[in-house]
């Protein structure tokens, strides 16, 4: 497990090489990149979304501007695609995947080769109707119900034999790619299973089998007493990871097992609501309301029940990542995977909990 030294000290021009024992990933830690955690406030880039109310497709009265809704949270006498929604959600109108008219094929590893149709299912969720209120502005229940339509989607997608695996994410500002400011959250489903996901499950699960125990489950027990604890709750801890590839990069894991976010119950939603909430925050205070990228880490579909999908029910764990933007991901970084960060995770996960 990840060692104790202080790193609370000043970190003066010490580096440092870490390993990430749940992804199996290199992370060079240079503090003397930077002068200090907070010069980052200073640090933010010009780059900047449509904020535009005027032209907003997201805002209420536009709802035109978009394909159809799939599914939404409304108002008892509101109908669909018209005004009186909370939440809606839409198929991207420029989707990184075409969504098929039917299934590609019966199960998603029946067509084979280096290359296939670029089909699948990209959704957009207008996580409300207020123009400027992000995740981090949302009152508890509302990103709930955010929270809660989107696993629904997820449980619904799954059950499509051709999809493989499903990507839930937030681009968050400028610096992280959003192209517009109203606040939404995309779904991706893939036929394929991305060679990150599948070569991270295989090495939970290589982990797993050795140890006999997911081994998500013991690192939230023996990393919540330590330096890079964030936040704890009773279903829900958030991290600094001990190999945080960015600064301020944050891990939000449900103390319950689980492979996949679509398992968590009606009674985890707000839980996870208050905690993703009190996290960006405290971000928001501790680096300046950066820019973000929150990711979710899950299974693939798990479809055969066979001993790999038992083992990967078993020993992957779900998460959602925080990881903020506040600086470029450069040529090292390209050409071997192995990040650059000038922030260790305690002195990250200390100015979170102090915000």
């Amino acid at each position: 497990m990840p060692s104790e030294r202080n790193f609370l000290e000043p970190p003066g021009s010490a580096n440092e090489i870490r390993f990430d024992e749940t992804g199996g990933h290199w992370v060079l830690f240079a503090p003397g990149r930077t002068a200090r955690p907070n010069d980052f406030k200073a640090q933010k880039a010009a780059a900047a979304p449509d904020c535009s109310r005027d032209s907003c497709p997201f805002c209420p009265g536009r709802e035109g501007e978009t394909p159809p809704e799939v599914a939404s949270l409304r108002d008892n006498e509101s109908v669909p695609d018209s005004p009186g929604w909370r939440i809606r959600v839409v198929p991207n109108k420029y989707p990184a995947l075409n969504r098929p008219t039917a299934p590609l094929f019966s199960t998603a590893a029946e067509e084979s080769g280096p290359s296939r149709a670029g089909l699948g299912i990209h959704e957009v969720v207008i996580d409300g109707p207020d123009h400027d209120r992000d995740w981090a502005d949302l009152p508890v229940d509302h990103l709930g119900e955010v929270l809660a339509l989107s696993r629904d989607r997820l449980r619904i997608i799954e059950k499509d034999p051709s999809i493989a695996y499903i990507q839930l994410f937030k681009n968050k500002g400028g610096e992280a790619g959003a192209s517009l400011c109203h606040p939404h959250t995309q779904i991706l489903a893939l036929p394929v299973v991305p060679g990150q996901v599948a070569a991270e499950a295989a090495f939970m699960v290589r982990r797993g089998i050795s140890a006999g125990a997911c081994f998500a489950c013991r690192f939230i027990a023996d990393e919540e007493p330590g330096p890079r604890l964030v936040w704890a709750g009773r279903e829900f801890v958030a991290l600094a990871p001990f190999a945080s590839r960015f600064s301020y990069e944050t891990h939000i894991l449900p103390r319950r097992h689980a492979a996949s976010f679509s398992d968590i119950s009606d009674g985890e939603i707000i839980p996870l609501a208050r905690t993703m909430r009190e996290v960006l925050r405290r971000l928001r205070v501790s680096a300046g309301d950066p820019s973000y990228h929150l990711v979710l880490r899950q299974a693939p579909v798990l479809r055969t029940g066979d001993e790999n999908d038992q083992h990967v029910s078993r020993f992957v764990h779900w998460r959602f990542e925080i990881l903020p933007v506040l600086g470029a991901v450069a040529g090292f970084e390209w050409g071997t995977g192995c990040f650059i960060n000038p922030v260790l995770p305690e002195q990250a996960a200390a100015s979170l909990r102090r915000s």
